[in-house]
C-alpha cells in the first residue's frame, strides 16, 4: 500500500495456513514494523495481528515473507481466509 496523506494509520494482518512467518515492513523488507508467526506441524491455524503507525505520504507498508523460511499462506475458499488492510486513523 502507498500511502498519500502523511497521518495516523491502523493495518490488521489476518493469515490462515500450518506455517507462515512474515513482516510488516515500511519502506524496505529490512524495516520491520510487525510479524506474524505460526508453525504448527499438527493443522492448520489461524492469527491475526494489528499496529497503529504514523507514516509520511509516500511511505509503503506491505506483507513480506521471512527469507530462508517456510510460509505457506491459505487464501482460503474464495480468498476468504488471509487478510491486509490499513485505513487513516487521523
Amino acid at each position: 500500500m502507498c500511502f498519500f496523506r502523511t497521518g495516523t494509520y491502523s493495518f490488521s494482518l489476518s493469515l490462515s495456513s500450518i506455517v507462515f512467518h512474515v513482516n510488516l515492513v515500511l519502506n524496505s523488507v529490512t524495516n520491520v514494523i510487525g510479524y506474524l508467526y505460526e508453525d504448527n506441524p499438527n493443522g492448520f491455524r489461524h492469527e491475526r495481528t494489528s499496529i497503529v503507525r504514523h507514516l509520511t505520504a509516500g511511505d509503503d507498508v506491505w506483507v513480506a515473507c521471512v527469507p530462508g523460511t517456510a510460509s505457506n499462506i491459505d487464501g482460503g475458499l474464495g480468498g476468504l481466509h488471509s487478510h491486509f488492510s490499513g485505513f487513516l486513523v487521523d
